[in-house]
């Protein structure tokens, strides 16, 4: 086979490249103890690349050396970082003397941002430097970044997911580069050095001014989004609604964005002559933009490919697209490994692959079907074959992280785009014109305004239509089975194979359905689970075959409850009946928070009662002290 997907090998290096690092990352990854396995894989993958080269296999040598090299990154990245051996919070006393880099979220009564410096932990013989997510309350004055701080206060690691509806604060902060998550006490300011990073401040906090003069709150906070990449005031009410449709991604600051970006930028740089400084005064502007945004995963990814994408154009270089993106997302990697963890970054980079991958194919196949005489019909085509290619590998992804599979997502796309397009221009006109004339401004406010209400009317509409979309776990079976049919329909090479193709996956789908029984259902209980928590342990039992007995056993006497809103949220979805048993405070909130979304039968146990329960389901054990996940099903 000399050609992939209508690429020839030859065009798309790069691409095999990461997809032979990739697979070396995952396997390391997927192995439960890797010890000497990894010397077993190198020695084996050396082997192949040396015999491949000698009998003139480039390609193959070529893959293998990818593969390795992925292997390795899947061993050294990890290493550097610290993890938190158990499922609970491990606090620690801490010192910190450093600078802020970036501020987070800040308002009258608290603060976060992100410190990188000098580290102090009694518990370690000597301080590192690493990057610190702070959290802080009630601060006596303005903290902006690049101003020198000390503070004390409490440190501790990333927490470890346990429930499966937790969010994995493991992953996320690794993917910032974020070793540890601070509460300050006390902030000093050594000193307020003028740099660049406390002008980048001053112009978000004027963008984000700007916005909440022009809008109202729920319209603003989208509007911080699409412009700065600051999502942290959006509702989960829309946050809901948008991924239900199979549009949050507009939400965020991707390549949509920067490609609006990019095209205005482009029609600007028109006024030079000089195709050199085009494209010097393009690179600026976008690193501006990114600097300005600091640099999301995703912007910096888009970015990289117009800036490479119209460099090939400017100096006459050959290039395609698959091969560009590859580029971008096999160089990010390598330069920053804890990409690799990030969410957006992962959407982001199998977003653009999909599209290079599958857009033509996919265009073409639509082209016997959707005329191309007219522009309106051109652009519906050529809109729905970017979402099938972008969801055709997107989709299992999103339904693994967010166990949701959206069923109308190429229709809403195909208004909700073009749509966002034209609210990130108004919203940038409306932000540069109030700093001339606020009244000329709020005109284009007004109309950004009507174009969100316009999108979150179509997306309601489209979301009420019974089967629109799929949650749950059940929801990443079903993706990946759109996502076959996607791939193994539209990459037919003639409409007698792509139409006998589109009959086979129709009679598949009653198969699918009543065979298709997924055993990884998450709220399932069949036997016994036990979770510990910072200030419980909840042991769950089969107690029959409708009814599931929880234990909520206090790991400290007369603690202050604090809420647990994943436990709480995670013993609501369990389908059979509850009887909950308690034994302390915080127990006894948790049922509390609990009586708010479900029924079920509550005991207060004594003492005595505690000790016969214990005794029986735990014998040996003293169960409020047990850390590590146990789970027998």
């Amino acid at each position: 086979m000399s050609k992939f997907l209508g690429y020839r090998y030859s065009e798309i290096p790069l691409f095999f490249a990461l997809i032979s690092f990739l697979i070396g990352f995952i396997i390391i990854n997927l192995l439960p103890n890797v010890g000497y396995l990894i010397y077993v894989l190198a020695i084996i993958s050396l082997s192949i690349i040396i015999l491949a080269y000698r009998k003139k296999l480039y390609f193959w040598s070529f893959a293998f050396i990818s593969l390795l090299f992925g292997s390795i990154y899947a061993v050294i990245v990890p290493a550097t970082r610290l993890s938190n051996p158990y499922p609970i919070d491990l606090e620690f006393k801490t010192f910190c003397d450093g600078k802020i880099i970036s501020i987070k979220n800040k308002s009258e009564n608290k603060i976060n941002f992100v410190f990188k410096g000098k580290v102090y932990v009694p518990n370690f013989k000597r301080p590192f430097k690493q990057k610190v997510y702070v959290k802080y309350y009630n601060p006596e004055f303005d903290l902006y970044s690049g101003d020198r701080v000390k503070f004390y206060g409490k440190i501790r690691l990333p927490r470890k997911k346990v429930l499966p509806n937790e969010f994995d604060e493991e992953k996320y902060y690794a993917g910032l580069d974020i070793q540890w998550i601070a509460t300050a006490e006390k902030v000093s300011i050594v000193s307020k050095p003028i740099n660049i990073y406390y002008l980048r401040d001053l112009v978000r906090e004027g963008i984000k001014s700007k916005s909440g003069k022009l809008f109202d709150s729920e319209r603003s906070s989208i509007v911080n989004a699409i412009l700065l990449g600051d999502k942290s005031a959006i509702t989960p009410e829309t946050r809901q609604l948008y991924a239900l449709s199979g549009t949050a991604h507009v939400l965020a600051l991707s390549g949509l964005h920067i490609g609006v970006i990019s095209f205005v930028v482009y029609i600007f740089i028109g006024i030079f002559g000089n195709h050199h400084i085009k494209f010097l005064v393009f690179v600026f502007i976008l690193l501006v933009y990114n600097f300005i945004t600091e640099f999301q995963p995703s912007a910096v990814r888009a970015s990289l490919m117009a800036i490479m994408i119209l460099y090939a154009r400017y100096y006459q270089k050959q290039y395609t697209l698959l091969n560009v993106a590859s580029a971008v997302v096999f160089l990010s990697i390598v330069f920053s490994p804890n990409l690799i963890y990030s969410v957006s970054f992962q959407m982001s980079s199998l977003a653009i692959l999909g599209i290079s991958m599958f857009f033509n194919p996919i265009n073409n196949f639509l082209k016997n079907i959707i005329s191309d005489k007219s522009e309106i019909l051109n652009y519906v085509r050529g809109s729905i074959a970017i979402t099938f290619s972008a969801s055709a590998i997107l989709a299992p992804l999103i339904a693994y992280y967010f166990k949701t599979f959206s069923l109308i997502s190429f229709v809403a796309n195909l208004f909700v785009v073009p749509i966002f397009s034209l609210v990130l221009i108004g919203s940038l006109l409306a932000i540069i014109i109030s700093l001339v004339s606020f009244t000329v401004a709020s005109y284009y406010a007004y109309f950004v305004t009507f174009l969100l209400l316009l999108t979150n009317k179509i997306n309601q509409i489209l979301v009420s239509i019974p089967f629109s979309y799929i949650s749950g776990d059940v929801s990443l079976y079903y993706s990946l089975f759109f996502s076959f049919a996607i791939i193994y329909i539209f990459s037919s090479s003639n409409n007698r194979l792509a139409i006998s193709r589109t009959v086979v996956s129709i009679l598949m789908i009653p198969l699918f359905i009543f065979y298709a029984k997924p055993t990884y259902e998450s709220y399932t209980v069949k036997n016994k689970k036990i979770f510990p928590r910072n200030q419980l342990v909840a042991s769950l039992f089969r107690y029959s075959k409708d009814t599931v007995f929880v234990y909520l056993a206090d790991r400290k006497p007369a603690q202050y409850p604090r809420n647990d809103y994943y436990l709480v949220d995670y013993l609501a979805r369990i389908p059979d009946e509850l009887i909950i048993a308690v034994n302390g405070n915080a127990g006894i909130n948790t049922a509390d928070k609990l009586r708010e979304k479900r029924k079920f039968e509550y005991i207060e146990l004594s003492p005595s009662a505690q000790k016969e329960l214990e005794a029986e389901l735990f014998p040996n054990t003293f169960v409020s002290q047990i850390i590590e996940v146990i789970d027998e099903d």
